[in-house]
């Protein structure tokens, strides 16, 4: 598993308290393909299907989306069939309106302005009815540093890093930055 994954598996955790699967793997034709998480929240009763694409500096075309081979990718991704019956299997056949596709990237990649989001959302509910989501790893690890307490208990990597990072490098990070910016 990518660390970009284990933030969101984290985050899915801690922050929203789920349940989840990871990396499952099923075959498409000539390969196999994984989805990343599969989740359930059990207060509202909904599986997510997440699909986990950090790109620290690329960023989609504001011009022609829909035209964009990357974007395309991003989109067969959550459209294959094999997919979907990789679902199927784990949850059932009769919980389809019960998944929501959550594409997980930056605003980096995907932009400020929601253009992007929303034509992404709109496809895959025309395509196939899904329901979509996009979350943003920006605000992710937001809320995961504000749920870390910097005296609290924490059992994994992740969040016993990002307790280290709060306690002793906070202070050092605002002026790391700015001798940064002074030095280039």
């Amino acid at each position: 598993m990518e660390v970009n994954e284990r933030i969101v598996e984290e985050y899915i955790k801690t922050v929203k308290g789920w349940f989840y699967m990871t990396d499952i793997l099923f075959e498409v034709p000539h390969n196999y393909s994984n989805i990343d998480i599969l989740a359930y929240n059990p207060k509202d009763d909904k599986y997510y299907d997440l699909e986990v694409k950090y790109r620290s500096e690329f960023s989609l075309p504001k011009k022609n989306i829909t035209d964009n081979k990357e974007f395309q990718k991003f989109i067969k991704q959550f459209l294959r069939d094999e997919r979907q019956k990789e679902i199927e299997r784990i949850i059932g056949t009769n919980n389809k309106e019960k998944v929501v596709k959550v594409f997980v990237t930056t605003h980096k990649c995907f932009g400020t302005k929601n253009d992007i989001e929303e034509t992404f959302k709109d496809i895959l509910k025309k395509e196939k009815g899904f329901y979509s989501e996009v979350w943003y790893f920006d605000k992710i690890i937001q809320e995961l540093v504000e749920k870390t307490n910097e005296k609290g208990k924490h059992n994994t990597e992740l969040m016993q890093t990002i307790r280290l990072i709060k306690k002793h490098m906070m202070d050092t990070l605002p002026v790391l930055a700015t001798e940064k910016m002074s030095i280039t």
